[in-house]
């Protein structure tokens, strides 16, 4: 917005020389540089729509009094162009009957040159408000891509988390299923080897067998501990 200003202030400057009168640096026109300037930075600063709409209204009112005025009309319709409503095509007609109101006072020459000026403003503060929806649509495309990566990592995340209890889950339960089979088989077998053994250690008199028979015993009670 402020490059388009100063493209537009630039462009009525360049008006200002094309004047008949030729009084660039008179009072009248140091106060319409001013107050043009004065606006322009207010409408720029504030971003307040009926500040812009009320002022350049007034403006293109007093170029009914001071004809010199309209030179500026580029910059003033380009600061009005930034907002929306029916006020805009009002003030451009406006300005459009003051600018053939005063034809004879200001000349052909910069009233053509001012119109194609009104024209150039509306066409940059065009492309500006297509550049500003553009923008705004990135912006908007930007956010929804960042918050779908963020929601696809929480689900990733969430996943992850899910297989790791899925697979703690599955150990475990093949771990319980051998302890099981475990107790049920090789502890089965184990308690009726004991039981064969003590029952071999009451019935036995040879004195030959009774050491062995005590390791076996020994033996077989320490792998049930074990297990």
């Amino acid at each position: 917005m402020l490059s388009g200003q100063f493209i537009l202030f630039l462009y009525c400057v360049f008006t200002l020389f094309l004047t008949e009168n030729m009084k660039l640096f008179s009072i009248s026109y140091v106060i319409i540089l001013v107050l043009s300037i004065i606006l322009s930075s207010l409408s720029y600063f504030l971003l307040n729509k009926y500040f812009t709409l009320v002022t350049s209204a007034i403006y293109v009112i007093l170029s009914l009094v001071f004809p010199d005025f309209i030179i500026m009309f580029p910059l003033i319709i380009y600061n009005a162009a930034t907002f929306t409503g029916w006020q805009i095509p009002a003030i451009f007609t406006a300005s459009a009957a003051v600018l053939v109101f005063n034809i004879n006072e200001t000349g052909y020459m910069p009233c053509c040159i001012t119109i194609l000026g009104v024209v150039f403003a509306c066409y940059i503060q065009y492309i500006q408000h297509k550049l500003n929806s553009l923008v705004l649509q990135f912006n908007k495309t930007r956010d929804d891509s960042t918050e779908h990566a963020i929601l696809l990592e929480i689900r990733n995340k969430s996943l992850l988390e899910k297989q790791d209890y899925e697979i703690y889950n599955a150990t475990l339960k093949e771990r319980n299923r051998i302890a099981r089979e475990i107790h049920d088989n090789v502890g089965h077998l184990l308690s009726r080897s004991i039981l064969l053994t003590g029952a071999l250690k009451a019935v036995n008199k040879d004195e030959n067998c009774k050491e062995p028979l005590n390791n076996l015993h020994e033996a077989l009670d320490q792998a049930m501990t074990s297990i």
